[in-house]
C-alpha cells in the first residue's frame, strides 16, 4: 500500500504542472465567441486588453485613452502590400458612412506588429495616404506590439532573423478587425476578406443604439 502511495506522490509535480498550463491556457484567452445570428460579424465577449503603444508622434496611447468611445481595431504593418492598407481603406469608407448617416463616433486604430521597420516616421506616412481625424496607427511603447496582437488572438508569422536582412519582406498574418464598445468592452469579431461595409453599419447601428 506505501509503495503505491510513493508512486503517486511523484507524479503529483507532473500534474499540477499540467493542471496549471491548462488554466493558464484557459485564462489567457481574453475573449470567448457566441454564435449569435444577430450580427454579421461573428459575437464576442471579453475585456479587450489595455495596450500601452506609441502614436506617430511618440506620445503613449492606451486603450483606456479610448474608454467612452467605439473604436475599431486592426493589426498589420506599414509595408504591407495586402490586408493592411485594404482595412485602411475600409477604416476610411466606414468613417464617411458613419458621418453621412450621423451615427455614433467610432475611433480607428492600427497596430504595427513590425518593431524592425514601423518607426514614428513610417507610421505617420503611411497614414497620410487614409487622412482621417480618427485613425491612429500605433507602435511598440511599453509594449510591443507583437504581444498585444497575441492577446487579441491575431495571428502573426514572422521570423525576425529575415526581417533583418530584407526590408521589403512581407509578413504572414490575417487581417481580423474587432469592434469594441466604451469600457474596453469585445462585442464583434470581423474575419471575413471582403468585408461588407454596410453590414458592418447594420452592425454598429445595433450595437450602439443597444449600448447607448
Amino acid at each position: 500500500m506505501f509503495k503505491y502511495l510513493d508512486n503517486y506522490k511523484e507524479i503529483i509535480p507532473f500534474l499540477l504542472i499540467g493542471i496549471t498550463f491548462v488554466l493558464t491556457f484557459f485564462y489567457s484567452q481574453i475573449f470567448i465567441e457566441i454564435d449569435f445570428d444577430g450580427y454579421y460579424g461573428k459575437e464576442i465577449k471579453g475585456q479587450a486588453y489595455n495596450f500601452k503603444l506609441k502614436d506617430a508622434r511618440g506620445e503613449e496611447k492606451k486603450l483606456t485613452d479610448f474608454d467612452k468611445d467605439y473604436v475599431l481595431l486592426t493589426f498589420g504593418f506599414t509595408k504591407c502590400d495586402g490586408v493592411c492598407p485594404l482595412n485602411l481603406y475600409r477604416f476610411k469608407q466606414i468613417a464617411e458612412k458613419i458621418k453621412k448617416e450621423k451615427l455614433a463616433e467610432l475611433k480607428f486604430i492600427f497596430i504595427s506588429f513590425d518593431s524592425y521597420r514601423d518607426d514614428a516616421d513610417a507610421m505617420e506616412n503611411f497614414l497620410e495616404y487614409f487622412n482621417s481625424k480618427n485613425m491612429y496607427g500605433l507602435i511598440d511603447g511599453e509594449d510591443k506590439g507583437i504581444d498585444v496582437a497575441k492577446k487579441y488572438q491575431t495571428f502573426v508569422n514572422v521570423d525576425p532573423e529575415k526581417l533583418k536582412k530584407d526590408p521589403q519582406m512581407q509578413i504572414d498574418h490575417n487581417g481580423y478587425l474587432y469592434l469594441i464598445s466604451p469600457g474596453e468592452k469585445l462585442e464583434i469579431l470581423y474575419m471575413q476578406n471582403e468585408l461588407d461595409i454596410s453590414k458592418f453599419i447594420e452592425d454598429f447601428t445595433k450595437i450602439s443604439n443597444d449600448i447607448g
